[in-house]
């Protein structure tokens, strides 16, 4: 990866090196914005199921809906709980 720093009105292009392996924390923010992401996929499904279908196709997506809002509130219960890293 690189970036742009400005040096005594010089533009100075270095790269930046990461380590492979993701900290304690980098992995929780992941795993947080997994569960964040369920939760608003619920949202669109329940929405949709609601609005715009009709018959098994409602059920089936409201199923889909309420097993991602329940499997993304258990993530985001965990991370939150989990408390901070060290």
């Amino acid at each position: 990866m690189m970036y742009v720093k400005m040096n005594n009105s010089q533009i100075v292009m270095s790269e930046y090196r990461r380590s492979e392996v993701m900290s304690a924390a980098e992995l929780k923010e992941i795993i947080s914005f997994v569960g964040i992401g369920l939760l608003i996929l619920a949202i669109v499904f329940i929405q949709l199921s609601r609005r715009k279908l009709s018959g098994i196709f409602r059920v089936i997506v409201s199923f889909i809906a309420y097993a991602c809002l329940i499997i993304g509130a258990l993530i985001v219960f965990y991370v939150v709980l989990s408390g901070p890293t060290g």
